[in-house]
Formats: structure tokens, C-alpha cells, sequence
């Protein structure tokens, strides 16, 4: 009997760090979101709803001195669940409003490459505007016109 109360004593202490580690569930995505560089991560509403929900059974048994399973309050291990899962949601917000690498230093951060293509002009008196002529769409695209007219042609016959 004494080696089991012992037992569930150890269980209650270890308990204690298993909830905080099963509570971190906000870290590995704070982690994706620097590797990765997503641009809008989460959206705040889903982070704040999830937060706040997740912490409602936490709250009830740790804070409530009447609970339904009649757990001792620990209003200590309440307050810093609640700290430790704001401290999470904190990070999360300001990487949705600054960005996802706002954390890490900016000499650390790899250079990021520009995909779009330079424009190319081959005349300086060109218009790009203006688009092209039908003389050079005809020899830059020999099948352009035929496609137009079919176009044309489906546009005219589902009217």
C-alpha cells in the first residue's frame, strides 16, 4: 500500500511535466513557420480559439477547487500552463503580423532568390505596352491566328 502511494506520487510529479510537454503543441509549429517562411501562418482567430479551448480542461481541474474527480487545485501549475501557452500563441501572432523569420537574425537567414524574369527589350524604341504586331505574333506563333479564329468561331456557335 505505501510502495502504491509512493508510486502515484512519483506518477503526480512526472504528470505535471508530461501536461506541460503535451501542451507545447504550438512549438513545432512556430519551428515550420521560421524553417519554412510561410507568408500568413494561422490566422490569429484560429490561434487564440484553439489556445483558449485547449486550456479549458487544464483550468477546470487545476483551478476549481470543486472538480468532478476531485483533484487538489494547483492555482501555481495553472498560472504558468497559462503563461507557457500564451508565451506560445505571443510568438505565433507576432509572426503572423511581422513575419515568420521576424526571430531569427537576418545574417543568418539565407538569401532568397527573385523568380520573376527580367524584361528584355531588343529595341529601345519599343512600346511594350503596346503589345505586339500581327506581323511578328505570326512569326514568333504561326498557329496564333488559327486559334483565334476557332476561338472566335466557339464564341459565335454557343451564343
Amino acid at each position: 500500500m505505501l510502495i502504491g502511494i509512493l508510486l502515484l506520487y512519483q506518477l503526480q510529479n512526472h504528470m505535471r511535466f508530461f501536461v506541460f510537454a503535451l501542451f507545447s503543441f504550438w512549438v513545432p509549429r512556430i519551428v515550420l513557420n521560421a524553417v519554412e517562411d510561410h507568408r500568413l501562418p494561422l490566422l490569429p482567430w484560429y490561434i487564440i480559439g484553439t489556445t483558449v479551448t485547449r486550456l479549458a480542461i487544464p483550468l477546470y481541474f487545476w483551478g476549481c477547487p470543486y472538480n468532478v474527480l476531485h483533484v487538489q487545485p494547483q492555482p501555481a501549475l495553472a498560472i504558468a500552463l497559462v503563461v507557457w501557452l500564451s508565451t506560445q500563441a505571443t510568438i505565433l501572432l507576432s509572426q503572423y503580423k511581422f513575419g515568420s523569420c521576424w526571430v531569427i537574425p537576418k545574417e543568418l537567414l539565407p538569401e532568397k532568390y527573385d523568380y520573376s524574369r527580367p524584361i528584355v527589350v531588343d529595341d529601345d524604341s519599343a512600346d511594350l505596352e503596346a503589345g505586339a504586331s500581327e506581323d511578328e505574333m505570326e512569326t514568333r506563333f504561326p498557329q496564333w491566328k488559327r486559334r483565334a479564329e476557332d476561338a472566335q468561331e466557339c464564341f459565335v456557335r454557343n451564343r
